[in-house]
């Protein structure tokens, strides 16, 4: 790693380390010379960042102040050059965009916690481990897996093709038999809002379904936040197009 840019500000200095590429990959920030946060950052191959892992100053067992020793880590999922997913242990967040845009349209998210209860068994799996003369499990071969996986898509988008009706017909099946053995499908609970934007695709304001503002932010000419209101303690992180704040970089 070159050697990182420094920066002082309020006894505090912040070090940035930049890879070959110009791509940040390690900052810290001391006070006193004492620790208070590093992060490390990852890229794929086009340049995109997919990985963030922070350490924060915390107090520990024997009341000695000092890095965690676990890391939070936070994921981003990519369409083409725009961010569309953040997802970290709490929540994931995905947003929207106008078409053919770096503006932001629409925000949706989702605790993790309503995530996991949308993990579910697929038809074969659910028919494979009940499926034993003695209620144990079985397995099935490949061709029959793939066979049950679509006959399973397209219960789910109520369109069944005639081709596995009557596979179903000759096994002396119905539909609604197959998918009574089908797990429930749960839709997890979202918070979803509206972004409205400055002419420059600078988000200004975050406006919930019932048509409430529930987040609002004021700039600078460089799109640096100046003052914000959010009572919902909502993460907007989003500034000019193509730009995204980092907590503990910036």
């Amino acid at each position: 790693i070159p050697e990182g840019v420094i920066r002082t500000d309020d006894e505090r200095t912040h070090r940035y380390h930049y890879d070959s590429q110009h791509r940040l990959v390690h900052y810290t920030r001391t006070q006193y010379e004492e620790p208070l946060v590093e992060s490390r950052y990852l890229y794929d191959p086009l340049g995109r960042r997919v990985a963030k892992r922070v350490w924060r100053r915390e107090r520990d067992l024997t009341g000695w102040m000092s890095l965690s020793r676990k890391p939070q880590v936070t994921w981003y999922g990519w369409d083409g050059d725009r961010l569309t997913t953040i997802q970290n242990d709490r929540t994931r967040i995905q947003t929207i965009y106008q078409p053919g845009s770096f503006t932001p349209l629409i925000r949706v998210e989702t605790a993790t916690g309503e995530l996991a209860k949308t993990q579910r068994r697929s038809l074969a799996d659910a028919l494979q481990q009940s499926g034993g003369e003695d209620g144990g499990s079985v397995v099935f071969p490949p061709v029959l897996v793939q066979m049950l996986d679509r006959l399973e898509s397209e219960i789910l988008a109520d369109r069944v093709s005639e081709e596995s009706r009557r596979w179903l017909a000759s096994c002396g099946l119905t539909v609604a038999q197959m998918q009574s053995q089908m797990d429930p499908v749960y839709t997890p609970a979202r918070k979803i809002h509206l972004y409205h934007c400055d002419h420059r695709g600078l988000p200004l304001a975050l406006i919930s379904k019932e048509g409430a503002t529930e987040w609002c932010a004021e700039y600078d000419e460089w799109g640096n936040l100046l003052n914000e209101e959010n009572p919902h303690q909502l993460q907007q992180l989003i500034r000019l197009p193509g730009q995204q704040y980092d907590e503990e970089s910036g």
